[in-house]
């Protein structure tokens, strides 16, 4: 398969980083056309762990159909500001990414929202959370005046 382009979409995208921070990639591919055409192509993404570095492969077709969909995800792979390896393309993607964004991502966001709340230590994130009970109590502010507060980013490097 041939890579396309890479961008970074991990706390780095969100200067959220911290010196244990990995580093996720989403990697754009574009899969044989004759694959594609017997059959033998899954379009499924695919995902590498390699020590600090995670890199979530997605097929150029399926970006497109997720992104249709307002899929977070696929959205934010193919809008981040971190481009680790450009393709000539990209710009249109991105052009015709943000003409077709609309209210549908709201549940995507939504999901990801809820899982990262409830994955984290939400002392990190400066709000309560008591999991165990089932129930929870956020101050959103908190989350907000923790990014304000924050002095410095970490940059990452990528070779």
């Amino acid at each position: 398969m041939k890579e396309l382009f890479v961008t970074n979409v991990g706390s780095h995208m969100w200067q959220m980083n911290h010196s244990g921070s990995d580093v996720d990639l989403f990697v754009a591919v574009l899969a044989p056309t004759k694959s594609i055409l017997r059959g033998e192509f899954d379009d499924q993404s695919k995902v590498e762990y390699s020590g600090p570095m995670d890199r979530q492969y997605h097929e150029l077709g399926r970006i497109v159909d997720q992104v249709l969909r307002n899929n977070w995800n696929y959205l934010s792979g193919v809008m981040s500001p971190i481009i680790v390896k450009d393709w000539s393309r990209l710009a249109d993607l991105r052009h015709l990414t943000t003409m077709n964004y609309s209210k549908r991502a709201y549940h995507s966001i939504k999901g990801l929202a809820l899982h990262n709340y409830e994955k984290w230590d939400c002392q990190f994130f400066g709000c309560c959370l008591v999991i165990a009970s089932g129930t929870s109590n956020c101050n959103v502010q908190g989350m907000a005046d923790y990014q304000i507060r924050r002095s410095s980013y970490e940059h990452v490097t990528l070779g």
